[in-house]
């Protein structure tokens, strides 16, 4: 029997192709283009100043806005007076500064100007002298034309339905986006560039519209009915993995990536390098459509954030947007090469001066930038740029933003050796990573609230949870010691043998609304790592794995005095853990890579244990073990609904199946298994006593519904479905 360890290998090998399309912060850029970019970068950017309208010219004292990062030793930041003060405390390599300091007025040297102009040139280079000292055009003064209202006076539609799913979400009261979503009447369905509505009665769809966000050259579509030529969907790569949407009563927002492109001559788009286009700049857009009358919904706005998207948040009708932007080719004249922007329906606007956070210290041109927009009137409402901060992974509760970035800490010494050792050059490595966490707050215009920094890494979302005004974290610290001892004889290094030592903990962390600490448990599960977690309450619980599976409930009722009530350990781990009524339920694997569910209970004093399991044979992988919106748990219901990658005995590929299983309050009971294709995204809703499963993949896509009670197919939708050498900017 292989161990566990063969076993994942020999998973990931079979699925990292399919898994690397869905990586939403994929670059697709190689080395070799990215350096062909910055040798080019000079003349791209005197070609996308020609396009850039005026900056906003309005200034404010310096300081109006401050707030303490307690990480950086009571580090204050403010805001600046103008872009060139943000430019001063950049990281930018002194060459590179007298480079910027030769450009004239936006970038461009004089003498190319002169050039173009005795040669018949454009010579609309947007100059501070052509835009008037009045001007604003920065992203805070943003919104649709006048004669858009708050909401359409089209057909209303009544979407108090029958009983129906939501999406899955961490925090009551948070919507998240997803592919798919249902109201309790109609179904909406992402497939690539298009969104389908379709009405659901009693299993039987219709189609009542289908909206195109982006058009057939992959161009972003603009309200007018045209297209955005700047701006291309960048989600084909990813299949539909990086398209996502938000529904209310009256409104849909599609969500996406999306790369401005320079045009060549010969009408390609990007800088060809190869068989590579580079983009000249990513951004995170938002279209928001009125759908009062589902059969004609109307753009309202387009709205892109410059960056890559790291994730989105709705409360009401307040949407959240949060980037992390990074700049290279910086020039010192040119705010747009190092100041965050927005593009609203096709317009550009660069951030205000007194939206943009700096410490004063020197700082690499990185940015932790936050958009907020009013659905229902389809503008802007607030916008927050931090300089010097980045993130991956974001919680959002009711009252607060936390975004987490992992920073990674490396030292190398050299020490001459002694004794035994005498001649040899002794080299030691030490390796760690820790967590920054800013706190962004919503009340009123967004604001930076707190940034801390703490040891260890965050698993994912989950691992983050506010109550009662604390925020409580969930790490796995990774450390890493490591020597190597030289001689260099002839000239030539040779080994002479090494030890490396590493040290994996876990903790836990309680922090204030100023996210200090002030409670915590340390050096938990020594060699172990945290593979899933869950907050509720006072109650916390998470699971660690290296052999067995440990599942810590922790009491937080006391936020200064945190402690472990029970560590369960039980074969195998646990990747998501879901309340399920008086329950928990696991999803996760067995030691030997099969997927398994898992049913835990806590009896009065806190102990856990596992009361009922059930093993998928040769079910291999689910998105559910990365994507909680890929599992559909209801304990009224009783079901369990998820889909999975199978292998049989021998490891031949068995395709991609989707199963319900019902929980009777004692056991387990599959209900439905049903193929869905090679591989094959999905997801499952509910409406009423019918089920609808979503799945897109390999060339197919399809919403198809079932009796809940007898699992017979009633009727299913094709969507549409583009193949890889049909899609927009494939070579």
């Amino acid at each position: 029997m292989k161990t566990y360890d063969e076993l994942t290998n020999d998973i990931l090998e079979k699925t990292k192709s399919e898994k690397a399309r869905r990586r939403k912060m994929t670059r697709r850029v190689t080395s070799v283009a990215l350096a062909f970019a910055i040798v080019v970068g000079g003349v791209v950017t005197a070609n996308l100043l020609r396009r850039t309208p005026s900056y906003s010219t309005i200034t404010k004292p310096s300081g109006e806005i401050k707030t303490v990062d307690t990480a950086n030793a009571g580090q204050t930041l403010s805001t600046k007076s103008d872009y060139s003060a943000i430019y001063d405390i950049l990281n930018i390599d002194e060459n590179q500064r007298k480079t910027s300091d030769y450009y004239g007025a936006n970038g461009i040297e004089e003498d190319m100007i002169v050039e173009e102009a005795e040669n018949g040139g454009d010579l609309v280079h947007n100059l501070p002298s052509d835009t008037g000292a009045a001007a604003d055009n920065s992203i805070r003064n943003i919104s649709p034309d006048d004669n858009v209202s708050g909401k359409s006076a089209a057909k209303d539609y009544d979407s108090a339905e029958a009983d129906h799913s939501e999406t899955n979400v961490q925090v009551e009261g948070v919507d998240e986006a997803d592919v798919v979503k249902t109201d309790g009447k109609y179904i909406y369905a992402m497939s690539h560039r298009n969104i389908y509505i379709y009405s659901a009665d009693k299993g039987e769809m219709e189609l009542v519209s289908k909206i195109p966000f982006c058009s057939d050259d992959g161009t972003v579509v603009t309200k007018d009915g045209g297209a955005d030529k700047t701006l291309y969907y960048d989600g084909y790569d990813y299949d539909w993995g990086a398209s996502e949407m938000f529904v209310t009563s009256d409104r849909l927002i599609a969500l996406f990536p999306a790369v401005e492109r320079d045009k060549h001559s010969d009408g390609a788009t990007g800088w060809l390098y190869g068989d590579y286009y580079y983009s000249a700049k990513t951004y995170y857009c938002a279209t928001i459509y009125d759908i009062s009358d589902k059969s004609s919904p109307t753009l309202m706005t387009t709205a892109a954030l410059s960056g890559s998207g790291i994730s989105t948040r709705m409360i009401g009708d307040r949407l959240f947007i949060v980037c992390s932007d990074s700049y290279w080719d910086i020039q010192k004249n040119s705010p747009e090469t190092f100041i965050p922007k927005a593009i609203i329906n096709g317009e550009k606007k660069l951030a205000a001066e007194d939206t943009i956070y700096c410490g004063e210290e020197k700082s690499d041109c990185v940015y932790l930038n936050v958009l907020e927009l009013d659905a229902a009137s389809a503008c802007v409402t607030s916008s927050l740029s931090l300089l010097g901060y980045d993130g991956s992974l974001m919680y959002q509760s009711e009252n607060n933003i936390y975004v987490a970035a992992t920073d990674y800490t490396y030292e190398k010494e050299e020490i001459e050796g002694t004794g035994s050792d005498d001649g040899l050059r002794i080299e030691r490595y030490l390796s760690e990573r820790s967590t920054r966490l800013t706190k962004i707050a919503l009340s009123g215009e967004l604001t930076l609230a707190a940034s801390t920094t703490l040891d260890g890494y965050i698993h994912n979302s989950f691992s983050m949870d506010e109550y009662k005004g604390y925020l409580r974290v969930v790490t796995s610290v990774d450390k890493i010691d490591e020597y190597n001892k030289w001689s260099d004889l002839d000239n030539s290094l040779e080994w002479h043998g090494g030890n490396t030592t590493r040290v994996n903990t876990n903790s836990l962390y309680v922090l204030d609304a100023s996210l200090r600490v002030v409670g915590s448990i340390t050096d938990l599960a020594p060699d172990e790592r945290v593979y899933s977690c869950r907050f509720e309450g006072d109650q916390g619980y998470f699971v660690t794995y290296r052999e067995t599976d440990p599942l810590f409930h922790v009491d937080l009722s006391d936020p200064t005095n945190p402690y472990v009530v029970d560590a369960l350990k039980i074969p195998g781990h646990s990747d998501y853990l879901q309340r399920f009524g008086d329950y928990m339920l696991g999803f996760g694997e067995t030691d030997d890579g099969e997927l398994k569910i898992s049913m835990f209970s806590e009896d009065a004093d806190g102990a856990m244990s596992e009361i009922a399991v059930m093993t998928v044979a040769n079910a291999r992988y689910s998105d559910v073990m990365f994507d909680h919106h890929a599992i559909l748990a209801d304990a009224e219901k009783g079901i369990v609904c998820f889909g999975a990658q199978c292998w049989d005995d021998a490891w031949e590929d068995n395709g991609a199946k989707y199963y319900i299983v019902s929980w009777n309050g004692q056991a387990f009971i599959k209900g439905m298994e049903t193929a869905i294709g090679d591989w094959a995204e999905s997801r499952g809703l509910f409406i009423g006593d019918v089920f609808y499963l979503y799945a897109v993949g390999n060339g197919e896509g399809s919403v198809a519904s079932y009796s809940l009670t007898t699992f017979e197919n009633i009727d299913t939708e094709k969507l549409e479905f583009i193949e890889a050498d049909q899609r927009p900017g494939e070579t």
